[in-house]
C-alpha cells in the first residue's frame, strides 16, 4: 500500500513541476496490476470532463460508452463511435481516449495492457481538453494547424504531422499556449482529486516490479501508445 502511495505523492509532485512527462510515467506506476475497475472509472471521469468541451461535436453514442465502457465492449467489442476528428486536433485526442478505454475494458487481464491503456485514455482526455483551451485561445494558430493538415503527407498520420510541423514553426502550439497549459494542469489536478476518493492508494502492492519497469519502459519506446491493436 506504501508503494501506491509514494508513487500517488510522486504524481502530484511531477503535476506542481508541470513535469507531464513524470506525471504520466507516475500515473502509470499508481494504476499498474491495480483494480480494473478502480483504473476504469478514472478513466472514464476523465474522459466525460474532457467531452464537456464538445457539445453537440460527438456522436450520441459516445456518451453511451462513457456511460459504462464495459457495457460497451461487452456489446460492440472495440468499436469506436464515428466521430468528425480530421478538423480539430483536440477532438481527435479525445476520440483516442476513448480508443484506450475500451482496450483497457477488453484486456482487462493482462496488467500491463491495462495500465498503458488507462494511463492513455487520461493523458489524452487532458490532451483534448488543453488543445480545445488553444483553439479557442489561438484560433489562428487553429487554422495554421488546418491548413497544414490538408497538404499531402505521404500517408502519416495527418494530425500529428500537422501538430509537429506547428511546433516547429511556431511557438505557438498547444505545447506551449498559457491557455493550455492552465487547462492541462486544472485537468491533471482534477484526475489526483479523483484518486483521492478511490481506494487506489490501498490496493495491494505490486509483486512483479521488474515486469512493471519493463512495461513502463515499453509504453515510453511506443511513445505512451496503447500496447495492444485491434487485431
Amino acid at each position: 500500500m506504501r508503494h501506491r502511495t509514494h508513487t500517488i505523492e510522486e504524481l502530484e509532485n511531477a503535476i506542481g513541476r508541470e513535469d507531464w512527462m513524470a506525471a504520466s510515467d507516475a500515473l502509470f506506476r499508481a494504476l499498474y496490476a491495480a483494480s480494473s475497475a478502480i483504473g476504469l472509472e478514472l478513466a472514464r471521469a476523465a474522459l466525460a470532463r474532457s467531452a464537456d468541451h464538445f457539445s453537440g461535436e460527438l456522436e450520441p453514442d459516445v456518451a453511451t460508452l462513457l456511460h459504462d465502457p464495459p457495457a460497451w465492449e461487452r456489446a460492440r467489442g472495440l468499436a469506436v463511435p464515428d466521430a468528425n476528428a480530421e478538423t480539430s486536433p483536440a477532438a481527435a485526442s479525445f476520440m483516442c481516449g476513448v480508443d484506450a478505454l475500451l482496450l483497457a475494458a477488453h484486456y482487462n487481464d493482462r496488467p500491463g495492457v491495462v495500465a498503458r491503456a488507462l494511463a492513455t485514455a487520461i493523458g489524452a482526455a487532458i490532451e483534448a481538453a488543453a488543445v480545445r483551451a488553444w483553439e479557442r485561445d489561438d484560433p489562428d494558430a487553429l487554422a495554421m494547424w488546418r491548413g497544414l493538415n490538408d497538404a499531402p503527407c505521404g500517408g502519416q498520420d495527418r494530425d500529428e504531422q500537422a501538430l509537429r510541423a506547428l511546433q516547429t514553426s511556431s511557438t505557438r502550439c498547444p505545447a506551449s499556449n498559457p491557455a493550455a497549459q492552465r487547462e492541462r494542469r486544472r485537468c491533471w489536478n482534477d484526475v489526483v482529486s479523483e484518486i483521492h476518493k478511490t481506494q487506489l492508494s490501498h490496493e495491494p502492492p505490486v509483486s512483479g516490479r521488474a515486469a512493471r519497469v519493463s512495461e513502463l519502459h515499453a509504453w515510453r519506446a511506443d511513445e505512451y501508445l496503447p500496447a495492444a491493436s485491434k487485431s
